[in-house]
């Protein structure tokens, strides 16, 4: 079996090709444990994004869309993250 330091060095995917930054990566994996992430088409990977309209209502907004399908971020002013709510 090959070793996790010999694996990640020959994998171009993982690599940065930055030591340092490669073994703070080895770091982040070992606390966080691997990212969200599934094999696209083309064989490479695609990282697991949250739901638009709920990262968009954290920030107090509201993501809709258009009549054309294109999407829409509207803030809200009574949004004590807006910055022209009076609660800020």
């Amino acid at each position: 079996m090959m070793s996790k330091d010999k694996q990640t060095k020959n994998d171009p995917v993982e690599t940065s090709g930055n030591t340092g930054l490669d073994s703070l990566n080895d770091a982040a994996k070992e606390v966080l444990g691997p990212s969200d992430r599934t094999e696209d088409n083309r064989g490479g990977y695609v990282e697991a994004n949250p739901d638009p309209r709920a990262v968009a209502a954290a920030h107090g907004d509201r993501l809709i869309t258009d009549a054309d399908g294109n999407t829409v971020i509207t803030e809200d002013p009574a949004s004590p993250n807006h910055p022209d709510s009076p609660t800020r």
